[in-house]
This record gives C-alpha cells, structure tokens and sequence, in this order.
C-alpha cells in the first residue's frame, strides 16, 4: 500500500509512547497501562474503530503482544501471547488490514503488514488448506477491461484483458475463481458492481492505479491469464458449500486439501487432461504410500523473509531427507500396475522427484547443527572459545551457589543466577551481613543475587551475546544456501500436494455408492446417441445425511414440487456431480454420463445479501447467467420470479425458458409454478417436465414424470386453519 511518512511517524510515536517502560507479560499493572493508553489511542486515530475499513495495529516485545484495538484488548485481554496472537491475526486478515510493529535500537518499527487481499510479511502464518487470496486491479478503457491481480505466495501478477458486459460478468467469474479478496480502481462505474461482487474496494487516484508500485513489490513475475478451467461463480461456492466437500476424501497434508480447494474452484474443461487424472486414480488405489508431511510452503514464505528458526530448519532437512522414501513408494507402486497408468505417473511425478537434489542442503544443516539440542554447532575456534568460557561460568556458578546452600537454613529454589527463597525465610540482618541482593519481593517468595551471581550473570549475557552474532552468520549461510533452493522446495511441495490429493480421491474406488463418470466432449456421437445431456444412476448429495437416491435424465427441465420436497438438493446434486467429473475424481453415483460443461451458473434464493432488495438481487444473477451461458452451459435456477409479484415473476420465467431454449443449454429449473395459469411456462418444445414425488400427501423425495400437486391447502388443514377458510380457499383453486 502507499507510504504516507507524516502517518508512519505518528503512528511510531504514539505507539512508543504506549509501551515506553513497559515490559509486556512481565508486569501486568504496566500492560494495562499500555492497553489503556491504547485505548484511548483508538478512538483519536480512527472513529470508526471496529469497521473493515480500520488497520488493526499490533506490538510485539518479549513474546507477547499487545493491541491499539479496544475492541481486541476486551476479548483477548490486556496482553496475549505471540502464538494467541498469530492466531488472531489469521482471523483479522480476513476483514482488516494488520500492521505489526517492533522495537529495534530503541526505535518502534513498522515489521510486517498485510491485508485480506495481499498477505504480505505474514503469509507464513496465512498458509492453510483453503486457496490462496489475492489482491486485483481493474482499469477501464473504452472497450475493455484491464484486470491485474497480485499472488503473494507465487510473487506473480496475472492479466486478463477482455470485453466485458455491463454488470461485469467475465469479472465476477474471474474474482470468484481466483479468490480475489481487494480491487483497487478508479472509475465510479466499478463501486457498486465490486461492493456486490463481496470484494473489497479501494479507490485510489490515477496515479496509484499500478499493483507494483501500490503494493511496494520489487521483482514481481507478470504473466498473462487464461481461463481454460470451468466457470464458475460465489453463487455456487455458496450454495454448495464446496469448501464441506474436503472432508468426503482421505487427504492428510494440508497441501493436499489445499490442491483440492483450489481446484474445486476451478475443474478442467480439457476432456483430455479429464480422463487423464481419471487413470492416475487408478494408479493410488490402496496404496500403501507414506503421506505424512508437513507444509513446507510456509517455511518457504519463511525462508524468503530470513526469519526461519534452527528448529524450522531441522524439520525442513528431515522432510526433504524423506523424499527418498516417497519416491521408492512410488516407484514400488507402479511395479503393481497396468502400463497405461505408468507412463503418466513417471511424467508427472517420478521423473520431476528424481531430478529434485537436497544432498547437499541436508548435509550442510546437518554439518552445522545439532538435532538433538536444536543448536548451532561448534566448528570453529571462535564458538569453541566461547563454550569453553560458558562452561566456566557455569562451573563458578556452581561454587557460588554451593557456598550460599551453606548460610541458607531451609531450602531454597535456583532460578538462572538468581536464588528464591520463601517469604518466611527471609531475614534482614541475614542478607545485610551476606551481602545479599535483594532482585524482588512477591507472595511466593523473595528472589536476590550475590555480587559473584551478579557479575557472573553479567559475563554470561555477554557471552551469549556473542555465540548468538556467530550463529546467526551460521544460520544466515544456511538461509542464503536454502534461498538457492526455493524454486526445488515449491516443486518438492507441490508433488507432495499431487500424491496426497490423488491417494484421497482414489480412496472412492473403494465405496460402491461412487462411480468413475463418463465424460465427452460435444465432439463425440455419444451427443447424437442420447438425448439427455445429463445421466445418472442411483445419485446423492454427499453432505446430505442419508440422502434419497434418485435416477437423473435431464436435458431442458423443469422441476415441480412443494417446499422441503428436494428440489434445491436435486439440483446441487447435478452441479456438484459435473464439478466432482470435471476434477477427474469419482462422483456419488453408481453410474454418470454428462458432456463436458463450460461453466455452471446458479441462482437460488438463498443467495441474498449484500444488502440489495431480493428482486434486485435476483435479477442481477439472471443477467449474468443470460449473458455468460452458452450451448455447453450447466444453469441451475430455483425459484425464479419469488421477489416480486405473481404477474411479473411469472412474466420473466417464462421469458428467461424460452431465451435459454434458443441457447440449447442444458437447464433445470425448480419451481412452485404447477397450476393453470402457469401452463405457458411448463411447456413448450423439448421441455421436459418432472416432480418430487408425494404419496398419500407424504413427500418420498424420489423424483417421477410429471406435474407435482399443490400441498397448499393440504397443509393448512394439518395446522388447524378454520373450515370456512378451507373452503373459501378450495373454491377459488377450483376457479
């Protein structure tokens, strides 16, 4: 984000004069007194503390955080722990953008900072199963539209450049695709079309309209971006709840969830590149590979800022020296089975694992450290020295301590040079005749030092002052030798991702509910040969507990039935049948047959918000849709014409069906519409007509032929409306 130096500065000097003198979760009177001081620091600097719009500011010091957040300092107290801390700013970079400061040589600094959009210094702990999210930019020329955005874990820019429609479909595809959390912009036009999209939207002037420059990036990869992959939109992630679909599979990295979230967002529409993942399937069937690894993209984001611990750096070399190991499974593996399954695994995993190389990084770490004690080694004579003069300090420490056992009673506690006895031991004429110093007195008892311990504790600082200068240029060689291998670390990561993610789905071959799909492309006679678009056997929805299984043969349909009669769950189980076939993964299914689809569209009127009317609302989905869709189209519309009156909801149905017949696309949709004067909307040329099935006024959720009947009236009289209410309502049905 831009610098504004005037706002850094007061930003450092109220936060100094908020910690100055405060040791934070060592004295809990002083980080109240900071917190206080924050507190009232909140309401000078912003008024609307709490908005989305505020940056949160953070401080570290000896572990602990504390907040200028009131609202924060209320829920996590007046001082919280940097682990409590980390956790909440995963939780804050969602919505606002964190800055973190430090002190350094006496001075508050700026030491990281991010946003919902673009992470920044703290993707390290950002890093998750769920996709990575990104920060946009979008200018307007005359007929097109410019659209940047920002990966901070890739460190790359993509650009898309296209014609767009008035409400900006292609843009709400791409956004919703790629997980753009920000958008900066100039032209007035974007606002309202960016605020519904459920982005955040920043407007700037023209001459910080330049993501590099905008977000202070150096060295930033530019590429250009291409939507081979399946449209899709927030719509459906919502309504489906894709992000639920994670736990249906056996996936045991967070890398590997993370493949699946993202590829989840955006399913393939390469027929070719389908059926290829459909035999890699086969090649993990019960398996027997190890899978357990840790992420290694944040050490990786770690590596990149040279903030990487001894301990992270042990974990790293004991990963990479596992890599090995993965690569004999495989190869063991794929002596089990079929030739045609081989060769795409050798292509796309083995022969990349075998040209990855860590002898070298692993035996360098392992020269300079120590595993067992998670420590710099000594390998020359300075580090030597200095452990030779730690071990006599300590030795001296000893004696000194031994000495004082001698004039010390009772039993006493050692606590680093310092001696802690309790309260009812403690006598003033004994410590004025020893010397003794007195470092604090509490309720558990009296701490002091001798002048020795003192001293002692003195030289050993120091000491530790100087091993801790010469293992950091040891741990700096090793950052710079690992900064070498980043490019092999991320290849490394994502073949880990790979394994795991196709181990998950090949764990469906075993369920005899889920089926490999058939998919084709229009290209093929299997078009020709069936009328119906869409076929399927004994289909479910995997979320829905204990879900009806119904036989699907769908092309243009209109589906008819009351409320909580499965209509939307018959519709979500299609969507979510073609995005599950289009992955290359099983389906919940004994048998389906659909052709390749180019995007899914949806609208349900669960999808209100934004706090635009529910007709409104309604009415943008479907321009999007009438204008995104094409012959190889999946549309998915339930309800439609519920948000304004019965006239005009019927009306726009019936206009939107046959719009959508002359795209030949393939299209349900779920209505209430079954009576007389809805006859225009259910039929028509190459309409298809089905109904959730009701027995003796009991719905079954299986779905027949035909026109459901009306359970209106059927209700009314179960919940106990008056009779002459009945009949008046049954006279005008029959009307």
């Amino acid at each position: 984000m831009p610098s504004n130096s005037s706002s850094n500065e007061t930003v450092e000097r109220e936060i100094r004069n908020l910690i100055q003198g405060t040791e934070l979760g060592k004295n809990e009177t002083a980080a109240n007194t900071a917190n206080i001081a924050a507190s009232s620091m909140i309401s000078k600097e912003n008024p609307n503390a709490g908005t989305e719009d505020m940056c949160i500011k953070l401080y570290l010091k000896n572990g602990m955080y504390t907040c200028t957040n009131i609202s924060i300092i209320k829920s996590h107290g007046k001082a919280f722990p940097k682990a409590l801390g980390e956790q909440l700013i995963r939780e804050l970079l969602s919505t606002h953008a964190v800055e973190e400061y430090v002190e350094r040589d006496g001075k508050v600094v700026l030491n990281r900072k991010g946003s919902p959009g673009n992470w920044g210094s703290f993707s390290d702990i950002m890093v998750s199963d769920m996709p990575i999210s990104k920060f946009g930019c979008i200018v307007l020329t005359k007929n097109n539209v410019d659209f940047r955005f920002y990966d901070n874990m890739n460190n790359m820019i993509s650009r898309a450049v296209y014609v767009d429609d008035d409400i900006f479909s292609m843009t709400y595809t791409i956004i919703s695709k790629e997980s753009i959390r920000e958008v900066i912009y100039t032209n007035s036009e974007l606002e309202r079309p960016l605020v519904t999209m459920g982005v955040k939207a920043i407007r700037v002037s023209g001459k910080d309209l330049n993501l590099v420059r905008y977000l202070n990036l150096a060295e930033v990869k530019e590429v250009n971006y291409s939507n081979s992959n399946l449209n899709l939109d927030n719509n459906l992630y919502e309504e489906l709840n894709l992000n639920e679909m994670l736990k249906l599979f056996d996936f045991r990295t967070t890398q590997g969830r993370r493949y699946f979230s993202t590829n989840i967002r955006g399913p393939s529409r390469d027929i070719c590149e389908i059926q290829r993942r459909q035999q890699v399937l086969f090649f993990f069937r019960n398996n027997n590979i190890n899978r357990e690894f840790p992420d290694l993209l944040r050490i990786v984001k770690k590596i990149e800022r040279g903030k990487i611990s001894v301990g992270e750096i042990i974990a790293l070399c004991q990963v990479l020296e596992k890599k090995d190991s993965l690569l004999r499974d495989l190869v063991n593996t794929a002596k089990k089975c079929a030739e045609r399954n081989i060769d795409i695994i050798k292509e796309d995993i083995i022969y990349p694992l075998q040209m990855l190389d860590f002898t070298f990084a692993t035996k360098e770490i392992r020269e300079k450290i120590d595993f067992a004690s998670e420590k710099v080694k000594c390998f020359n004579d300075t580090m030597n020295e200095l452990q030779l003069k730690g071990e006599e300090i300590i030795k001296s420490k000893k004696d000194e301590v031994q000495r004082i056992s001698g004039i010390l009673k009772n039993n006493f506690k050692e606590e680093n040079f310092c001696i802690k006895i309790r309260r009812g031991d403690y006598s003033e004429n004994m410590f004025r005749k020893n010397n003794f110093l007195e470092k604090s007195v509490l309720k558990s008892g009296v701490i002091f030092q001798t002048r020795t311990l003192n001293n002692l504790e003195r030289e050993f600082e120091c000491l530790r002052d100087l091993e801790r200068k010469e293992e950091k240029i040891v741990i700096n060689n090793l950052i710079v030798l690992l900064k070498d291998s980043l490019n092999s670390l991320s290849a490394f990561n994502t073949l880990i991702a790979l394994v795991d993610y196709y181990c998950g789905l090949s764990d469906k071959l075993n369920d005899e509910e889920w089926c490999v799909p058939c998919v084709y492309d229009g290209e093929s006679n299997e078009t020709k040969a069936n009328s119906h678009r869409f076929m399927a056997q004994d289909a479910f929805h995997p979320l829905v507990n204990n879900c009806i299984k119904n036989d699907i043969s769908v092309s243009f349909t209109i589906l008819t039935g009351p409320n909580t009669a499965g209509k939307s769950t018959f519709l979500k189980t299609i969507a979510l049948t073609v995005i599950l076939g289009q992955m290359g993964s099983l389906v919940p299914a004994r048998n389906v047959k659909f052709e390749l689809r180019d995007g899914i569209y949806i609208r349900s009127g669960a999808s209100d918000r934004y706090g635009i009317s529910t007709f409104m609302r309604e009415m943008k989905d479907m321009a999007r849709i009438t204008n995104m869709c094409t012959q190889k189209s999946l549309i998915l519309i339930d309800e439609l014409g519920r948000g304004t009156s019965y006239i005009d909801g019927i009306s726009l149905s019936i206009a939107i069906k046959e719009y959508l017949q002359t795209k030949n696309a393939l299209a349900v949709f779920a209505t209430h519409f079954t009576g007389k004067n809805e006859k225009m909307f259910l039929e028509g040329q190459n309409i298809e007509l089905l109904c959730s099935e009701v027995v003796d006024g009991i719905i079954t959720y299986k779905i027949r032929s035909g026109i459901a009947d009306s359970l209106g009236i059927e209700v009314a009289k179960k919940v106990g409306f008056p009779q002459e209410v009945i009949a008046t309502a049954e006279r005008y049905l029959n009307e």
